[in-house]
């Protein structure tokens, strides 16, 4: 009779573990799919194709060269499909700018606007090298590696007028041109930054760049 119960109480332990085993097999299983789910999902996130949007709506005010600076810059332009922000954006981008100086009883002003409704952005891989370049030094960017960045021309189309008071005297002169403002422009998760070298150097204006899935 004892070694009936020894029998027992083994066969007992050993079915116990064999139900430890399959629970466990079947833990790992669940785990090793749950797992394998979240790489399909994040996969399958990262090669959604997505419409791009890049959009700036910003004023800066500074002081450049003695007069107080204030500029505003609009660019809304677009990339359909891809996987990235990287690519060629259209669209259109307008600068409103306005001068002012007050130095002793000599007083100036200027005003004017330009936009280009076709302009054309490309966004590429940032280099740092060719992005320093563009404004002619080799010194100029912190030392961040961006995600991408755009370096071009635009080309605005637009009025002015400036005038100038001094010692009872004064003058005033308007004008219509088109002019090509170089730009630089950093992009870094999504945020953007452009600067109008020529115009206003250091000044720099931010934006967004977004992507809806298609």
């Amino acid at each position: 009779m004892k070694r009936f119960w020894q029998v027992i109480a083994v066969f007992a332990a050993v079915i116990g573990i064999l139900s430890l085993c399959a629970c466990s097999s079947q833990n790992q299983k669940s785990e090793n799919a749950s797992q394998s789910s979240a790489v399909s999902n994040k996969t399958e996130e990262v090669e959604k194709e997505c419409n791009w949007t890049m959009e700036v709506s910003d004023t800066v005010t500074a002081q450049v060269q003695g007069y107080e600076f204030t500029c505003t810059l609009a660019i809304m332009a677009v990339k359909l499909g891809g996987l990235d922000e990287l690519g060629t954006y259209r669209g259109i981008v307008t600068l409103k700018y306005q001068y002012d100086m007050k130095q002793g009883n000599i007083s100036a002003n200027a005003v004017g606007e330009g936009q280009e409704i076709d302009a054309v952005i490309e966004v590429v891989k940032y280099d740092k090298e060719k992005y320093d370049e563009s404004a002619g030094n080799t010194a100029l960017s912190e030392l961040v590696q961006y995600d991408a960045m755009a370096l071009g021309s635009f080309i605005l189309s637009g009025s002015g007028k400036a005038s100038e008071s001094a010692g009872g005297a004064s003058w005033s002169t308007s004008d219509s041109k088109t002019i090509p403002v170089p730009f630089r422009m950093t992009v870094d998760g999504g945020k953007l930054t452009i600067e109008l070298y020529t115009i206003a150097p250091g000044v720099k204006f931010n934006g967004m760049i977004t992507g809806t899935p298609i």
